[in-house]
């Protein structure tokens, strides 16, 4: 676990995984994991394992109020933030430090449910670059609009029914 400070100084925790397997040194990407609300990072062991055995680094975090992130208020028991905002600066300081760790390759967003929505939301966000994916689509955007290194590619419903589809683990 490693601790992460956001532009607005607050402290975010995350955890960092390498691909597992034979893919350890030519990684597909990395998945950075948004979970949904009042989860915590532990909660998405199985989850995370199941991506580094596929061949993916990953990246988790607790978002603002959340797990063992900082809280925004004296009581630690509501997931209180101050804006919905706020989860564009946790999402911007991941993809910093997943930059800045440079491990290579596209960085793949998954997110469940409220993490779902802050990273639909980040995706639309005039300055990203970023593909979007359902059963029946797939686009993506100019790679000159995204003002960090690397591209975002998020795709919802493929990565989902493979990990879901596969009953050999």
């Amino acid at each position: 676990m490693v601790w992460l400070k956001a532009a607005d100084e607050v402290t975010l925790r995350a955890a960092f995984w390498r691909a597992g397997g034979e893919e350890r040194d030519a990684a597909r990407g990395t998945v950075l994991l948004a979970t949904g609300r009042s989860e915590f990072i532990e909660k998405y062991y199985p989850v995370i394992a199941r991506f580094a055995s596929l061949g993916f680094h990953v990246a988790a975090f607790d978002w603002r109020g959340q797990g063992l992130s900082d809280r925004l208020i004296e009581d630690r028991l509501p997931g209180y933030i101050d804006s919905f905002e706020s989860y564009q600066r946790d999402l911007d300081t991941m993809l910093a430090e997943i930059d800045r760790r440079g491990r290579g390759g596209k960085t793949v967003l998954v997110g469940h449910s409220m993490g779902g929505c802050a990273l639909i939301r980040r995706l639309a966000l005039p300055e990203c670059c970023a593909g979007t994916g359902s059963n029946s689509m797939r686009t993506e955007r100019s790679p000159h609009s995204w003002p960090l290194p690397h591209r975002c590619h998020l795709k919802c419903c493929g990565t989902q029914a493979r990990l879901s589809n596969n009953s050999n683990g």
